[in-house]
């Protein structure tokens, strides 16, 4: 049952998906899981339930230091940064996505014109852009195409496909072999730091079966899974092999079989961390939250945070308002950054680790928060009526690119593309067309 004040942005979440694309979405949740060998487990002690508050100074902060503060050495925002986004727009009978699909923009909303590799983008479906640690490799969502457009099984489903790019070279790769779905409500493709390898949620189109997490190549080398139905929102460590994941199991049968809802048991799932090189698997926070509600977005962009160090995971635990807490990604130790965070969402840690964006919509609209990694006050950065969602931090850590609704709020219209200065505090609005999902910023490398 969806409140009242929540129908709008949950009606928005159904319209941009492709009608192909819901089609192929509506026949996945129909079918039953498969079976799957287990996977090594080595399962740490659990802290307790009810993790005390962080105080400065303690060992729960990142090595790095926090600069969210002015300082003579950074007069301006870097001049090199540029944002990329998948642009749609509204056909009559569904969001899709613009032809060319794909723009690009300075931060203050400057457009500039698409480099010629993005030619090779026209697939993209708009779900998730991730570029690879050292620039060589974009990895996107989209649909097969031919020169009538889409193209549908037998059955009248898009098979949704995962691919790769190299812009160097023009290359472009489908990383999902067929029979596989990509499976964007599972979460989006996230790359080792040595770029050699791509953690992705699919699923078996056969058998319809609960998404699991597999490892593509960029080169070509046979897709493997790599953990059982049911695993979702993947995130690579910044540094080694280890992989957090999100496990969903229903608590009972009146929840969803494959993606989490609302209700109330229905929205937990299990915080792990899995050493790929290894095979082990550490069992980290049962109970960590699942928001499907928050713009109507939520149940896309779950997929736990890193500490640059690599020591600790962001996530969200608890019921329907969870507490923001920081994990360890060894034992599993809670330290709680903010309590009772109302339909939390979206937490995105800094680049210096000195702070946590997030969404939280105790203002009774989603607001973007901020809140210092060693305690204190959390801040509003956005203060708006309208609906701001999915913070994503620039390089640089002064920036933010967010989506809000506050352009065509008034007519219930779809999310734009904004950018957040954090130290001028000024807001530009990037797209005039709609941007509906993560935008991602452009590497320094490409051109």
């Amino acid at each position: 049952m969806i409140a009242p004040e929540d129908q709008d942005t949950y009606t928005m979440a159904c319209r941009h998906i492709p009608i192909r694309g819901m089609l192929a979405l509506l026949v996945l949740t129909l079918g039953a899981c498969i079976a799957s060998p287990p996977v090594p487990s080595a399962s740490p002690s659990l802290a307790s339930p009810s993790p005390s508050p962080i105080e400065p100074g303690t060992s729960a902060r990142p090595s790095l230091e926090p600069s969210l503060s002015p300082s003579p050495a950074w007069p301006t925002p870097d001049a090199s940064l540029r944002l990329m986004f998948v642009t749609q727009e509204d056909d009559g009978t569904a969001i899709v996505p613009t032809r060319p699909p794909v723009g690009f923009s300075y931060p203050d909303g400057t457009l500039i014109p698409a480099p010629a590799w993005a030619g090779g983008l026209l697939q993209a479906a708009g779900d998730f852009l991730a570029w690879s640690r050292d620039a060589r490799y974009l990895a996107f969502d989209g649909y097969p195409m031919d020169e009538n457009g889409w193209v549908e099984d037998p059955r009248g489903v898009t098979q949704i496909l995962l691919l790769i790019s190299e812009p160097a070279t023009g290359m472009l790769t489908t990383a999902n072999p067929e029979g596989l779905h990509f499976s964007p409500l599972a979460g989006g493709p996230t790359w080792s730091p040595d770029s050699s390898r791509l953690a992705v949620p699919l699923l078996l189109s056969a058998s319809m079966s609960r998404d699991s997490i597999y490892l593509v190549s960029p080169g070509g080398n046979p897709t493997r899974q790599i953990t059982p139905p049911g695993a979702m929102f993947p995130s690579w460590s910044p540094l080694d092999s280890r992989l957090a994941y999100l496990d969903y199991t229903a608590s009972d049968s009146s929840c969803g079989p494959f993606f989490p809802d609302d209700r109330p048991g229905c929205d937990q799932a299990t915080l792990k961390v899995l050493d790929v090189d290894s095979g082990i698997e550490s069992t980290l926070l049962e109970g960590a939250h699942v928001s499907v509600e928050t713009g109507g977005w939520g149940n896309v962009y779950n997929a736990p945070s890193w500490s640059p160090d690599g020591q600790w995971l962001i996530v969200f635990s608890g019921g329907r308002d969870p507490d923001l807490v920081a994990v360890d990604a060894d034992s599993g130790a809670q330290r709680r950054l903010a309590r009772s965070v109302a339909r939390g969402a979206y937490a995105a840690i800094a680049p210096d680790g000195g702070s946590v964006a997030y969404v939280s919509r105790a203002t009774g609209n989603d607001e973007i928060m901020l809140i210092p990694w060693a305690g204190g006050e959390e801040q509003n950065l956005t203060d708006d009526p309208s609906s701001d969602i999915n913070p994503v931090w620039s390089p640089d850590g002064r920036l933010l690119a967010f989506l809000s609704d506050r352009a065509d709020r008034s007519r219930g219209g779809g999310y734009h593309l904004y950018t957040l200065d954090l130290l001028a505090g000024d807001v530009h609005q990037v797209s005039e067309a709609f941007v509906m999902t993560r935008p991602v910023w452009l590497p320094s490398p490409v051109h």
